[in-house]
């Protein structure tokens, strides 16, 4: 589908990635309290999100795994509350 092939051709050109054992691990920097849940290029080698939720209770992180999953993302790993700090893994 187009926007998974869109998706693919923006990680694999402009954002860093890493291939571990658990498939391909990237950073993503989020923008929580959007007026819509969208990609919005990359910054600083890091996939730009989007995401209309509130960082409140957990909503941004659950919106944020959701809008992912629709591009074949398998986890999303997240180190601290902080945007930066957000790593998907892309594979098993």
């Amino acid at each position: 589908d187009l926007r998974s092939e869109t998706f693919e051709m923006i990680v694999e050109s402009s954002v860093k990635v890493r291939d571990t054992q658990q498939g391909t691990v990237f950073e993503v920097r989020v923008q929580p309290r959007a007026k819509r849940t969208t990609i919005l290029g990359v910054l600083d080698g890091r996939l730009k999100i989007a995401l209309a939720s509130p960082p409140v209770d957990g909503r941004a992180n659950e919106e944020l795994r959701e809008f992912l999953q629709n591009f074949s993302v398998s986890r999303v790993l997240q180190s601290s509350c902080s945007p930066e700090d957000i790593r998907a893994t892309s594979g098993c």
